[in-house]
């Protein structure tokens, strides 16, 4: 047992000098170091999970807890969050254009996005629509120019185009910026829900000037019902 006893002794020695060898070769910490350390810390240099917490900021608190990503339910509110704002621009867009500033709808129509230039309201129409019936005829021509705009057929809630309501507010000028845009398919013979062609709202509202130029239209008699 004298001669184990001695062997572990010398053994424990070759230890603690090894360790002491490495730390001035390498700098490397053993575990005894660490700990005789970490007994000789302070407070305030011992952080707990609560002080670490509050040292670092949200950015890297979120990284790491792995919430870098938002959830499921949160993108889902972000979506119906942008998707309000949405609706809101439109609105705002709509109202802007049914005004009676012609700059200021000439303004609309340029800086809009495509999302928003092509807002519609379910009775009205779309902004063509509106921009007829005011007859803002720069935000008009604004409008057709732009190739993003995918509401030039559209019609309103009684199944009119945006030529009917350009023909019932005598406005000539929109008239024929809509008869001559190619993208305008529906022609001026184009029948709303009730069978009335933008001839019959010239007749009934217009002028008779203008009812006659939309009866010399060659697209007058090919007639398209209502969608």
């Amino acid at each position: 047992m004298s001669v184990l006893g001695g062997c572990c002794q010398m053994l424990s020695c070759m230890a603690q000098m090894l360790r002491k060898w490495l730390q001035r070769l390498f700098g490397v910490r053993c575990r005894d170091a660490l700990l005789a350390d970490l007994n000789e810390a302070t407070p305030q240099q011992v952080q707990g999970p609560l002080e670490v917490a509050q040292s670092i900021s949200e950015e890297e608190l979120a990284h790491i807890l792995g919430n870098s990503f938002p959830s499921s339910e949160q993108r889902q509110f972000a979506e119906g969050k942008e998707s309000e704002d949405l609706e809101r621009l439109q609105e705002e867009f709509l109202e802007i254009v049914q005004a009676c500033d012609s700059q200021a709808a000439l303004r609309a129509v340029q800086s809009a996005t495509s999302d928003i230039v092509n807002a519609s309201d379910d009775c009205v129409g779309s902004a063509l629509h509106f921009i007829a019936a005011e007859g803002h005829v720069q935000a008009c021509r604004s409008l057709l120019s732009r190739a993003d705009f995918v509401q030039v057929n559209a019609r309103n809630g009684i199944g009119s185009t945006a030529l009917h309501i350009a023909a019932a507010n005598d406005e000539e000028e929109i008239c024929k910026m809509i008869l001559a845009c190619p993208r305008f398919t529906l022609g001026a013979g184009a029948f709303n829900n009730n069978g009335q062609t933008p001839m019959d709202f010239a007749a009934e509202f217009g002028p008779q000037p203008l009812h006659i130029y939309i009866s010399r239209v060659p697209e007058l008699h090919s007639s398209c019902p209502a969608a």
